[in-house]
């Protein structure tokens, strides 16, 4: 395996940026996806940056609701609290570090395992046993705070102080879903899967049609119709896009499983629509599902991938909506696994000496806008 190439300077990277935004410019040299100094320069950048979706308000429906998650190596607690608000915390207690809470569940408070320092719902400590007699300020001590909001019952949070607010963040991007209203649905399912390779490849994966008729002729490789030299993509600040179309409905015969959503049942039974909302979130629309596709980096070479699927509000009330579901999870199993193979030997081959990076077809618009700012964020570092 070659040594990884780190970005040698913040004006090496202003130049990649240029040269990224030509038209006649290429993928990112094989660095960007190996080097363990740009993967913390992508932390900084853009994870302690912007504003991150981590589920859905009703995967914390009750007071003591909560999740947990790493924002790479940042321990996150998402909770209810007894007032029915959502809390994003810093996940690390104020002693030792510990984690105070793991995996997803429903508490009272929350204690770590380590000293037994306690924590009640909004993060502020309750208890500290045999610590009476130290210089220790126990009523001012809590679990910092991260800002956290909601979107259309998407929960987000964000670490950055001085970012613009999840709104003003969002505006672009609900502008061209928000007709989606996935307020109105819920969660029908969520899949977790690891992947080996670097986050940017999962993401840029997901907004790639020129792939499909390729790695999914088995599955849904024929699904999107109409002449693909003609599609047209809407590109939107901070590197997203929106992409209106018809494909058929992602389930193994392609044909309906549930009732059309009724608010966009007019489009007809083969309404798609793609979109990307930076740095790691894909959504993806079909006439009676939605999902979310967030991509979490693990590391320079690994990644975990989120699958939030969406049904609306009344398909719940069907007798066989959980047996259906399951299909279609197997279904998008089918389909990870038939990019697997491919996201890891992308992994690979850009860690070749013998690696040049190729032109972007036109299909692949999305990625190089999604580049162009990627490059322009981490310059900006």
């Amino acid at each position: 395996m070659s040594i990884p190439v780190p970005i040698r300077s913040e004006t090496n990277a202003r130049e990649d940026a240029t040269r990224a935004a030509r038209p006649d410019a290429r993928h990112l040299p094989g660095h960007y996806y190996t080097s363990p100094a740009v993967f913390q320069r992508e932390k900084e950048a853009l994870y302690m940056k912007r504003w991150l979706c981590v589920g859905r308000e009703e995967e914390i429906a009750n007071a003591g609701d909560y999740l947990t998650l790493r924002v790479i190596d940042e321990p996150v607690l998402v909770v209810r609290d007894e007032q029915g608000r959502i809390a994003a915390l810093s996940n690390v207690c104020r002693h030792r570090g510990v984690e105070v809470a793991h995996g997803a569940g429903n508490a009272k408070h929350f204690s770590c395992p380590y000293h037994a320092w306690v924590y009640d719902l909004t993060g502020r400590l309750i208890g500290a046993p045999l610590m009476r007699g130290t210089n220790f300020d126990q009523a001012a001590c809590r679990l910092p705070a991260l800002r956290v909001g909601t979107w259309q019952r998407w929960i987000f949070v964000c670490f950055d102080a001085n970012a613009p607010t999840l709104e003003e963040s969002i505006a672009p991007f609900a502008g061209q879903f928000g007709f989606l209203q996935p307020q109105d649905c819920r969660l029908s399912d969520k899949l977790v899967i690891d992947l080996n390779c670097n986050w940017k490849f999962a993401c840029e994966n997901l907004m790639d049609i020129y792939h499909v008729g390729t790695i999914h002729a088995k599955t849904f490789g024929g699904s999107y119709k109409g002449d693909k030299e003609r599609y047209s993509f809407i590109l939107l600040p901070g590197g997203g896009f929106s992409f209106v179309g018809e494909a058929a409905p992602t389930t193994p015969d392609g044909k309906l499983l549930f009732d059309m959503m009724p608010w966009i049942a007019d489009r007809g039974p083969n309404f798609a629509m793609l979109g990307f909302l930076g740095p790691n979130m894909n959504y993806a629309a079909r006439s009676e599902s939605q999902r979310m596709w967030v991509t979490w980096p693990l590391g320079e070479d690994r990644s975990r991938l989120i699958v939030y699927s969406l049904l609306p509000a009344g398909a719940f009330d069907r007798p066989d909506q959980k047996e259906k579901s399951q299909l279609v999870r197997r279904f998008l199993e089918s389909i990870v696994e038939e990019d697997r193979a491919m996201l890891e030997s992308l992994q690979n081959g850009v860690d070749s000496r013998m690696f040049v990076p190729g032109p972007f077809a036109r299909l692949e618009e999305p990625i190089h806008h999604m580049i162009n700012d990627y490059l322009a964020s981490i310059a900006a570092q």
